[in-house]
């Protein structure tokens, strides 16, 4: 086993090696120190741009996407091909407009990500001292873990419902240390967000001894964000209240936009708490070309006037608008956790408990940065306070791939993408709690592993 992990070690490293590897014998390299395991995980995780940390689609399946026809330009590119299947929710939408096939690289990068983790972790049991590094390295590994997985069982299972997770098919769970090409059944939703919780939990405990630094690896008040929003989508609302407590008593920044901004995931962005990874939004939003997306008027209508998150989060192409919260040209990674969402979490957590004042004390905390001239607002009821604090979370986290996850735990109502062409428009429906809110697993993985069941579709 220790061969084959130290062979795998050589394949993940070996187009960049640097003298942090030496030779153990004959063809075996290990990592000499805590530093180089660092270095490992994040090249080979957070920091791996070759199929980017999030799956491109996600925003293409919501209600916040809809497609441009720009019969003035001159470049026929067509940037709606490779992910028709997912607009128009395909039953196999990995198939391109035009028949070819768009591999859905998510699954094996989430669960390549598990696996170095895996490794990492087993090859520490008898390794170094437990020093501060080594926690923190530790802890690295248990937050990478709980949110790729987090991320595939939202992606390739059924909502979180405590009454039939025990019996809801769920993803793979993967603990091996090897590259050995198992077959893996799926573990039940119930069986996959405990190992979530576990991982989550174990990586805040580790924080609290010893806590990275910089916004460019995981941290405490990350993780706390992402716990937050594990134990909200559970609908564990003390959990969500007890995270977000903890992660905003140090006094965490909210970002006022009143002064405007170029790109909002920037280095000057205050309430950024962990950057990572890359999304190459040209390929998908590019007005310039003939095919392309761009934000829906169905999201863009909803922001106010005084909303300065309109002109911030959107740059004006011709007659629309496309998304505007990267910048190549920063310091910045595309992905980011951000404080804006402790706030919003806490208030959907006291929405759904009942307690409408508190709700409106956290939102219009949030609000003040967000709106001109802002007057403080009192909610009536819990269902004037959700219905509010489910709007400005589709506003806050337009394009930063949290919208379709939301629309499946809100209850998964239906949703109708109109398509643009030159030769006339179609329209696509998802239907009210359609099995088509639960992705099928990729064609490849299916063929490798016979022991995954297809979702139904």
């Amino acid at each position: 086993m220790k061969k084959i992990k130290y062979l795998l070690l050589i394949l993940v490293v070996a187009a960049g090696c640097s003298d942090f590897l030496e030779e153990s014998s004959g063809d075996l390299i290990k990592l000499k120190s805590i530093q180089d395991y660092k270095e490992f995980l994040a090249g080979e995780t957070y920091q791996n741009d070759k199929h980017g940390s999030y799956p491109n689609y996600l925003d293409i399946l919501t209600d916040d996407v809809q497609t441009v026809y720009n019969s003035s330009t001159w470049r026929s590119n067509d940037y709606t091909n490779e992910y028709y299947g997912y607009y128009t929710w395909a039953e196999q939408p990995e198939i391109t407009k035009t028949g070819g096939i768009k591999n859905d690289l998510y699954y094996n990068r989430a669960y390549h990500n598990i696996l170095i983790c895996n490794i990492v972790e087993d090859d520490l049991k008898d390794k170094f001292e437990d020093t501060n590094e080594r926690k923190m390295l530790l802890a690295e590994c248990h937050f990478l873990r709980a949110q790729s997985y987090f991320t595939l069982v939202n992606l390739y299972a059924k909502v979180y419902d405590k009454a039939t997770a025990s019996e809801d098919l769920g993803i793979p769970i993967n603990k091996s240390t090897t590259i050995d090409d198992k077959m893996i059944a799926r573990s039940s939703v119930k069986e996959v967000y405990a190992l979530i919780n576990d991982y989550i939990d174990q990586a805040i405990s580790l924080f609290e001894q010893a806590d990275n630094e910089t916004i460019f690896r995981p941290n405490l008040k990350a993780t706390l964000t992402l716990a937050s929003r594990i134990y909200l989508y559970q609908k564990e609302y003390q959990a969500v209240l007890d995270y977000t407590n903890k992660a905003l008593e140090n006094k965490a920044v909210l970002f006022s936009l009143s002064d405007g901004c170029k790109s909002f995931l920037n280095f000057g962005n205050s309430e950024i708490l962990f950057s990572w990874g890359h999304f190459n939004y040209i390929s998908i939003y590019d007005g310039c070309f003939k095919f392309t997306f761009r934000k829906s008027d169905a999201l863009y209508n909803q922001y106010q006037d005084n909303d300065w998150r309109k002109d911030c989060f959107f740059r004006a192409f011709k007659s629309f608008f496309i998304p505007l919260k990267w910048d190549e040209k920063n310091d910045m990674f595309s992905y980011a956790l951000r404080t804006s969402e402790l706030y919003l979490n806490r208030a959907e957590a006291f929405a759904n408990t009942n307690e409408n004042v508190k709700a409106a004390e956290v939102m219009n905390i949030f609000k003040a940065n967000r709106y001109d001239g802002f007057t403080p607002i009192e909610y009536t009821d819990d269902v004037m306070a959700i219905a509010d604090v489910k709007k400005e979370r589709r506003l806050e986290f337009a394009f930063e791939f949290q919208r379709w996850f939301d629309l499946r735990r809100y209850g998964m109502k239906a949703i109708s993408h109109e398509y643009e062409t030159d030769g006339g428009n179609e329209i696509f429906l998802i239907e009210e709690s359609s099995n088509r809110f639960v992705l099928p697993f990729p064609q490849e993985v299916m063929k490798r592993n016979i022991e995954l069941k297809q979702n139904p579709r």
